[in-house]
């Protein structure tokens, strides 16, 4: 039996290498926050499969890359029927493989029976994305930069009809913190005035009117990582000011918690968890590159933020957390009463996949010693 279970975790890991994807491996314990809860907004994608399934691997190959485009856009997960029966028999899973489409709230639950290929599913997906754009012309710029004040414009320049699936997809996501509009190829008049040099062309209007344009590539991805940079929540009434300066921590693989960033990472956000590495030293590219792939993959469907911050100078910090000793991986829920629980698993993929749904589940949190945060260092 045991050669038998180990067999089946090395098929599983031939489906997915969950460490190293976007796809989300699905349990009874984290479902409902993966793909139930995010049904008020995003689409979601479900691959059921056993490791016996010959037709699972290469359904698997096209989900892994729809993930690793679209993350963020949909929820693309997977779930292991032969280890989560009780699962997937509450999904009425009759028989696998099966790919069920979870669309957003109130639609109702059903079956993909569409190409099973990126591009067939990313098809059926986009059915779902809601978007609010802009037809912008000459005479509506004025009118459209004017709207809601203090929020930031974002216009695509384009020569083909109707509104790209990738543009809805930002719109989707970033929506309420951003207005989006388009602009046809057959505005002369603005595309001269935006020197425009070519289509398509994706241009960010900030709060304070400045033009910033977008030179990467344009996928969804990279698409989302610029624009996040500039989101801002709405103020009504039109009294914000304008935003400051993008902050260097907002566009760090591993940005550092000092008084500087405290507020705007981690704690004046009270839903949200975050993920502080405390180190002695400035962590080693390959500690960046692993939380830059955990921020990846967490950040948005958990909520969760990852930061490093300096043990050796927050020594007032360190001393609420009764405790921990450096290094460490400490999840804190800031609020009124902030607390925290260390991560006592691997410093993994994995292992931090496991932490959190453990984190969603139980009462692992201890009160914090003191008021947070105390800092003595600015950046």
């Amino acid at each position: 039996m045991r050669a038998l279970h180990v067999c089946l975790i090395v098929l599983v890991i031939s489906f997915y290498d969950f460490q190293h994807t976007s796809v989300h491996s699905l349990t009874s314990l984290n479902f409902d926050q993966q793909i139930t809860s995010q049904r008020r907004k995003l689409a979601g994608l479900v691959h059921f499969f056993r490791p016996s399934d010959s037709h699972s691997p290469a359904l698997a190959s096209e989900l892994t890359t729809l993930a690793k485009d679209w993350q963020g856009a949909f929820a693309i997960a997977a779930v292991n029927c032969e280890l989560f029966e009780a699962l997937c028999e509450l999904q009425e899973v009759r028989e696998t493989p099966s790919v069920r489409v979870y669309p957003p709230l109130p639609g109702p639950v059903h079956e993909y029976e569409g190409e099973e290929s990126v591009k067939g599913l990313l098809g059926h997906l986009a059915m779902y994305l809601g978007a609010k754009v802009t037809e912008v012309t000459l005479d509506s710029e004025a009118g459209f930069r004017g709207s809601r004040p203090g929020v930031p414009k974002v216009l695509l320049f384009t020569e083909k009809a109707g509104i790209p699936t990738i543009y809805k997809a930002l719109c989707t996501v970033l929506g309420d913190t951003l207005d989006f509009g388009i602009v046809r190829s057959d505005q002369t008049a603005l595309i001269s005035s935006y020197e425009i040099p070519s289509f398509p062309r994706l241009v960010l209007l900030n709060s304070d009117g400045k033009v910033q344009p977008y030179d990467g590539e344009m996928k969804f991805r990279s698409l989302f990582e610029f624009l996040n940079i500039y989101s801002e929540v709405f103020v009504t009434g039109g009294s914000a000011q304008p935003p400051a300066a993008p902050k260097p921590w907002r566009t760090a693989d591993l940005p550092e918690l000092t008084q500087a960033s405290a507020s705007d990472l981690c704690f004046d956000h009270e839903n949200a968890l975050c993920a502080i590495f405390i180190s002695s030293t400035k962590p080693e590219e390959d500690q960046i590159s692993l939380f830059k792939t955990l921020q990846d993959k967490f950040g948005i469907q958990e909520n969760v933020t990852f930061m490093w911050l300096n043990g050796k100078i927050e020594r007032d910090f360190l001393a609420a957390l009764e405790g921990i000793s450096v290094p460490a991986l400490v999840f804190v829920k800031p609020g009124n009463r902030s607390k925290y629980a260390r991560h006592t698993g691997v410093l993994s993929i994995r292992g931090v996949e496991i932490a959190l749904g453990k984190l969603k589940t139980e009462d692992r949190f201890k009160q914090a010693k003191g008021k947070f945060p105390k800092f003595t260092y600015r950046k």
